[in-house]
């Protein structure tokens, strides 16, 4: 595709959608390196594209980070690939634009060695101008006097703001961008604790954890994001605490994790969990051990977890048992476990623990009673169930095993079906497998979970024809089952997708339903390296052509189709 000539490879509803953004200007800060094109696109949010042009302006790569999946480009890329084309024409063309890669110099140590002490000073200080994060690092890394928690909060927040959105949120595009600023301060208290100052690193990680937290609750977080950088700071903690602190210094640091367990339980329990984990680790003495359990005991109220945390429930009770174990507590921990073994989080270590002692029974029971306990709480029964199946396997109890397995694969757990049938012999199953079939068959009518069941079912039984019946009737299904059947009937798949496709463009009402009809399900067709495929292509064609004369917007994105294929 070449953005001198892309329209028709676009939808043409995305195509006018797409022309519509660039004359509004939504395309903004587009940038160039080398072959590649990085824009964002305003619209009700923004959105980042890239684009890597290959000779002549051909589209190499293109990508956009928008939610939308019913083709391969977006309004978006093509907007910024009408930005760029117009930018290249401005600049006389893509020779003109792009330089060839032998005049690029890409090595930054050589770039730099070649440079005198007053241009590297200059170099520092333009940058330093117009990054305000820069600025305020090198002044922080290169004055001791600055190692304090406010000089790192203000590189931190410089960072955040920058990417805060007009309505106070931060989409997940500007989360790099956020988390800059924490980054760096990370990484200068991984230098101070190697230079043997803890203390100081612990001030730049505090600075991190106290700024960071209260983002998570303004922005789309990405999993090595915001996230990311509050768990370097809780290691950076513990990589601190290794070394002496001094007994003030620690007892101020023991305060200091003591409130900040409560700041971060209302933001996040996972954090709140680890944070408590390090205070019982650094905890000394009776009297600090009563703090902590102190303040776990605020989150119950008679004997049970407060609404208010009841969601995270499980995190809550765990983080009591440690809590009491690891502060000489072992009786009041062991009687608080017995009260509340009904809770899964400990269900699930009574079962571990009763089946790494092989006590099967015990296992079996432990699942039964949580099966009943958690009834209303689908997924709970589901995990319990798995557990009375590793019991039954272990005690060779073929009808429980055989009810189990049937339970979870019409549940969709396709992976329990092979358990299943060799619950059977081979004499057996096939009586059993025709009963399946119609069972299934009766109920996928109006059930979906039925319906996937049965299409694996007959796939793993190798039931083509069957197969290809039940996907004429659902075409959704045909992708799931498609590299399958073209291995093992490619005429049959073929002719049984052609009919498909006909039932499409009986369907289609407009143009893009007819420019899909030729770009996605004619050219998937002809895609298909099977024998007769282009000919089955060419003849729906002329099928189309002469069945559906009076749709003249059909016949133009057919013929636009029959060109593309010459």
């Amino acid at each position: 595709m070449e953005l001198a000539d892309f329209e028709e490879d676009v939808e043409p509803i995305i195509y006018e959608r797409g022309m519509a953004y660039y004359d509004s200007g939504a395309v903004i800060k587009l940038k160039q390196s080398r072959d590649t094109w990085i824009a964002e696109v305003s619209g009700t949010q923004e959105y980042s594209v890239r684009v890597k042009l290959g000779e002549q302006g051909r589209v190499i790569e293109s990508e956009c980070n928008c939610p939308y999946d019913r083709g391969d480009i977006c309004k978006h890329e093509v907007a910024v690939y009408l930005a760029i084309a117009e930018r290249l024409r401005k600049d006389g063309g893509l020779k003109a634009s792009l330089p060839p890669p032998s005049e690029v110099v890409t090595d930054l140590d050589t770039i730099l060695s070649g440079l005198g002490r007053d241009e590297l000073v200059d170099l520092v200080k333009e940058q330093a101008k117009s990054d305000a994060i820069f600025r305020s690092m090198v002044i922080t890394d290169h004055n001791s006097s600055l190692y304090s928690k406010e000089s790192y909060r203000r590189i931190i927040l410089l960072s955040v703001d920058s990417a805060m959105g007009h309505q106070g949120f931060i989409p997940n595009t500007k989360i790099p961008a956020a988390c800059r600023g924490a980054r760096l301060v990370l990484d200068k208290a991984e230098k101070l604790i190697d230079e043997g100052k803890p203390a100081d690193a612990l001030s730049a990680a505090q600075a991190v954890l106290e700024n960071m937290l209260p983002v998570l609750q303004v922005a789309e977080d990405l999993e090595d994001g915001i996230g990311s950088c509050i768990k370097m700071s809780l290691e950076l903690f513990r990589k601190a605490l290794k070394h002496d602190l001094g007994e003030t210094a620690r007892e101020s640091f023991f305060d200091y994790l003591v409130r900040e367990c409560k700041n971060s339980l209302h933001i996040s329990r996972d954090m709140w969990a680890e944070l408590l984990e390090i205070t019982i680790e650094f905890h000394s003495g009776s009297k600090e051990a009563d703090e902590i359990l102190q303040s776990v005991e605020t989150l119950f109220a008679d004997g049970k977890v407060i609404k208010k945390y009841q969601e995270d429930e499980g995190i809550v009770y765990r983080m009591k048992l440690i809590a009491l174990n690891r502060t000489g507590k072992e009786e009041a921990a062991k009687k608080f476990f017995e009260e509340n073994s009904h809770v899964a989080e400990f269900r699930r270590m009574s079962l571990e623990k009763a089946f790494n002692e092989k006590d099967f029974d015990k296992v079996t029971v432990l699942a039964k009673s949580g099966i009943k306990h958690d009834s209303r709480v689908p997924g709970l029964v589901k995990e319990w169930k798995k557990w009375e199946l590793k019991s039954r396997v272990m005690g060779n109890e073929t009808d429980n095993i055989r009810k189990l397995c049937l339970d979870f694969f019409l549940e969709v757990e396709l992976e329990f079906y092979e358990i299943y049938k060799n619950t059977y012999s081979h004499i057996r199953w096939p009586r059993h497998l025709r009963k399946l079939i119609e069972r299934l068959s009766r109920y996928s009518k109006y059930d979906q979970k039925s319906l996937r069941a049965l299409g694996y079912l007959l796939s793993q039984e190798k039931e083509w024809e069957k197969l290809l019946s039940l996907l004429a009737e659902n075409p959704k299904m045909i992708p799931d089952y498609e590299h399958l059947l073209l291995q093992a009937c490619p005429e049959k798949f073929c002719s049984m997708l052609a009919d498909s496709i006909r039932k499409k463009a009986e369907s289609a009402k407009n143009r893009n339903d007819y420019w899909r009809l030729c770009n996605y399900s004619l050219k998937h067709l002809h895609g298909m390296k099977v024998d007769g495929a282009e000919k089955a292509v060419l003849g729906l064609i002329e099928e189309f052509r002469s069945k559906y004369q009076n749709r003249p917007l059909m016949m133009e994105e057919l013929d636009k189709f029959r060109n593309k294929l010459d």
